[in-house]
């Protein structure tokens, strides 16, 4: 199951690296690595990968919620909150920012 994790990974992760010189979103890279990986194309993975499957989407989600946020209209709030860089700015700053959204 790690390897199979793995390979996920580093093809995805691959592929998201061809497709952003090619000038197109990553995000068509990492696709096309799971439909090429995955049970219909070449079935390189291991069947229990298949059965924790939710639980990956879920992971999947929040990466791509915290990614969306992090480039979002206010990207200062959202790296101050997600990155820890709170404690370098004042309250006043918080507040003042906070009031935008």
């Amino acid at each position: 199951m790690l390897t199979s994790l793995s390979l996920i990974f580093l093809v995805g992760l691959a592929m998201g690296a061809i497709c952003g010189y090619l000038k197109l979103p990553r995000i068509i890279g990492m696709l096309v690595t799971g439909i090429v990986l995955g049970p219909y194309v070449l079935d390189l993975l291991d069947p229990s990968i298949l059965s924790i499957s939710a639980d990956l989407r879920k992971m999947a989600l929040i990466i791509i919620l915290l990614l969306f946020v992090k480039h979002s209209c206010y990207p200062s709030i959202s790296a101050k909150i997600f990155f820890g860089f709170v404690h370098n700015i004042g309250k006043s700053e918080i507040e003042i920012e906070s009031n935008k959204i």
